[in-house]
């Protein structure tokens, strides 16, 4: 009896410990978190259409855990990203972007890979066009503080058509 006794704490001890994996999102979850991601890249484009870096950048993690690949291929941190806006930013007079395509994967409750191909047109200052017809973005967006952030960023795309001199 004891050594059954014994046994059987032993085993359900150990299966106590054993991590349960959470369960799958339920269709409803998932589809918050697509309106929330949504509404996180809508507010993206309406900054960069608005040439405002802060609002434009504001759904991107500033730690270290944050980076992106760039369309050349090089790997940078937060400040490295915030610098390239800055300098996209201080020579564009317009943005349009136009979503074209965009598809959820769901890798936890707390983390999304989201994929988006869109449009852009941008001028600058200079008064040269640049049209891209389709762009490649993908982001791993993270719930932190309870707010989907994005913790990766991949852009790419063919190089634009620019048009010299529009203005």
């Amino acid at each position: 009896m004891k050594l059954t006794f014994c046994l059987l704490f032993i085993v359900l001890s150990l299966t106590s410990c054993i991590q349960q994996a959470p369960p799958p999102l339920t269709d409803a979850e998932k589809a918050a978190i697509q309106t929330d991601i949504r509404k996180a890249v809508n507010s993206m484009v309406l900054g960069v259409e608005g040439l405002n870096i802060d609002s434009a950048l504001a759904i991107f993690s500033d730690t270290p855990e944050f980076f992106m690949i760039t369309p050349e291929g090089s790997a940078i941190d937060y400040k490295g990203f915030y610098d390239a806006n800055k300098e996209f930013f201080s020579s564009c007079s317009r943005a349009k972007f136009t979503s074209i395509q965009d598809q959820f994967q769901f890798l936890g409750s707390d983390l999304v890979l989201y994929s988006w191909i869109y449009s852009a047109i941008i001028d600058t200052k200079a008064g040269d066009q640049f049209i891209y017809d389709k762009v490649g973005a993908t982001f791993l967006f993270k719930k932190l503080e309870n707010r989907w952030m994005a913790v990766y960023f991949h852009e790419s795309s063919l190089p634009p058509t620019v048009i010299k001199g529009k203005k």
